[in-house]
């Protein structure tokens, strides 16, 4: 952490905030639409900008934080080729801090981050411990799951939906517990077939399970496979005609008659969130944490198959999920609480109250920064209104 630190106290040090120090200028107020230029580098996933999904979304948040703060510029890259290569290419764009939206980039920026770490990365979905330079955003995957379940049980026609996965561990399972409270609840009459490949799972692997919950009456399964694997369910269900719920837009062109929807990141909310943090000052490179009480999710539409009732009922549930009224399991104990009604935590209730109490300190030392800067350069009067150094 202390690493980071450093590398953010020389991006932000002219700018005059952040981090417990005015920096450049101590006798600078701090303003952010006055600062010095930061500049933020987003790499999109290999489908690139108009793809109607977590590449537009999180373009269109930056953008709007850089219409908000004009000291902050914001450009993008595009994955044309392999990963590695277009986080260098954000590199080589004098990017302050580069904004990698999909983990599936996670081994190409383990490798990047490791050379350049006078850099600051932002990474979606997944963390890199070993990458002191790399900020992790992490969200409630059964909350994200429970909204897929809700939709398998509005549009399966046999009351079987499928449940396909990698190896069976802590993320899995939380999506596995949060799908089938989502589907169970919407209708009773629904179960899931459910299976689990290992780690290391092929492509060709991930067809043959997934033919194989079709032939047990599987018409619609949620797709959490990852990406050495996740393309053989997709062409399943392309071959079987059956629907998939994924949970990433990068696996959805291509297969547009197999798609439902995509549960994916609110990236809009999410990125303008960050930026925001970053140009204030109160953020220290430790893990981000977002669920619905901030709107991180959305539901993908993009091949217009939803209908009119599948919508309202999604609405509803993402107002309960945001409002805390219905909370998605993430395990097994937790799953036996919520069908009897018991009370219980989300998964990341410590660390998002731990989050919301760093950055209150944050912004009380940004806040007490600006207050000693306000006082140097001229003084305050017993109004607190300082024109031209003289008191008014």
């Amino acid at each position: 952490m202390k690493r980071f630190l450093a590398i953010l106290l020389v991006i932000t040090m002219c700018m005059g905030i952040g981090l417990g120090a005015t920096g450049c200028g101590r006798n600078d107020t701090v303003d952010p639409d006055k600062a010095a230029e930061l500049k933020i580098v987003m790499v999109t996933d290999k489908n690139c900008l108009g793809d109607k999904g977590i590449n537009d979304s999180c373009w269109a948040g930056l953008q709007k934080a850089a219409d908000e703060f004009k000291n902050l510029t914001v450009d993008v890259v595009e994955a044309k080729k392999e990963y590695a290569l277009a986080i260098e290419d954000a590199v080589d764009e004098a990017a302050d801090i580069i904004f990698c939206v999909s983990s599936d980039m996670a081994g190409a920026l383990d490798l990047v981050a490791s050379q350049h770490e006078d850099k600051v990365f932002v990474l979606f979905g997944a963390e890199l411990p070993e990458r002191f330079n790399v900020a992790a955003v992490k969200f409630n995957p059964e909350q994200k799951a429970y909204l897929a379940g809700v939709l398998a049980a509005l549009s399966t026609k046999k009351n079987v939906a499928g449940f396909i996965a990698d190896e069976e561990n802590s993320l899995n399972t939380s999506y596995l517990w949060g799908f089938t409270a989502g589907l169970v609840t919407t209708n009773p009459k629904c179960f899931a077939t459910t299976n689990y490949l290992g780690a290391g799972a092929t492509t060709g692997q991930a067809k043959e399970t997934a033919v194989a919950q079709f032939k047990l009456g599987a018409d619609v399964i949620f797709n959490v496979l990852g990406a050495d694997s996740r393309e053989g369910a997709m062409q399943a269900a392309d071959e079987r005609k059956f629907s998939v719920i994924a949970m990433n837009s990068n696996v959805i062109y291509g297969h547009e008659e197999a798609i439902l929807a995509c549960i994916m990141e609110n990236g809009e909310a999410v990125c303008y969130s960050i930026a925001k943090r970053i140009v204030k000052g109160i953020f220290d490179g430790s893990a981000m944490y977002y669920n619905m009480s901030s709107d991180a999710f959305t539901v993908n539409d993009p091949f217009e198959r939803l209908t009119e009732k599948e919508q309202k009922k999604i609405a509803r549930v993402m107002k309960e999920l945001k409002a805390g009224t219905r909370v998605a399991p993430y395990d097994y104990a937790t799953y036996q609480a919520f069908l009897s009604g018991t009370p219980f935590a989300t998964s990341d209730a410590e660390q998002i109250a731990a989050q919301a109490q760093a950055i209150k300190a944050l912004e009380e030392a940004a806040a007490a920064n600006a207050t000693e800067a306000a006082v140097t350069s001229g003084g305050v009067t017993d109004s607190g209104v300082t024109v031209n150094n003289e008191s008014k």
